[in-house]
């Protein structure tokens, strides 16, 4: 798929926040990105702001590029394509691995079901919470664990058949 995307860098907190359109957004956020294919847009913080400037570019391109699959007929639950685009971008902090792989190994995996619900309370402003954070981590290595076992491949073709079957 070609598509281009314009990406805006800003050069800081005061600027990201016109760019984005969010007054009041935290300084933690890094990022944002919207539509698909040559309508795709990325705000993005610059890189003397961003230690991993490189990984979350990535993740807000991969978003873009999984939004340009899609048909429009369905859009894909928000944990996978936030877990695939973590996944892609490699942005999956080890200290939220250890705590997904702890939880797992008392809890079980977070369900797909719970996984959208946490994504469906998660908004700019609570993204940093721990909750959050690892459900974010939970959705990332799900998907890393769909492409290790299945092949990479089949990540790609969940998008596309999901955008069709809703499934």
């Amino acid at each position: 798929i070609r598509f281009k995307t314009t990406v805006a860098i800003a050069a800081d907190n005061a600027e990201f926040r016109l760019l984005v359109n969010v007054g009041n957004a935290p300084d933690g956020a890094k990022a944002v990105n919207w539509n698909a294919g040559i309508n795709g847009l990325v705000a993005i913080k610059a890189p003397a702001m961003l230690p991993d400037f490189g990984p979350v570019l990535t993740h807000q391109m991969a978003r873009i590029a999984e939004r340009t699959r899609l048909n429009d007929h369905y859009g894909l639950p928000e944990w996978y394509q936030d877990g695939l685009a973590s996944y892609v971008a490699s942005d999956i902090p080890q200290d939220q691995r250890y705590a997904v792989v702890n939880t797992a190994a008392v809890d079980a995996w977070t369900p797909p079901d719970a996984l959208e619900k946490a994504y469906g309370n998660m908004t700019i402003y609570t993204m940093d919470e721990p909750q959050n954070q690892l459900a974010r981590a939970h959705a990332a290595m799900l998907v890393e664990h769909i492409g290790t076992l299945y092949g990479n491949a089949t990540l790609v073709g969940i998008v596309d058949d999901f955008s069709v079957w809703g499934d």
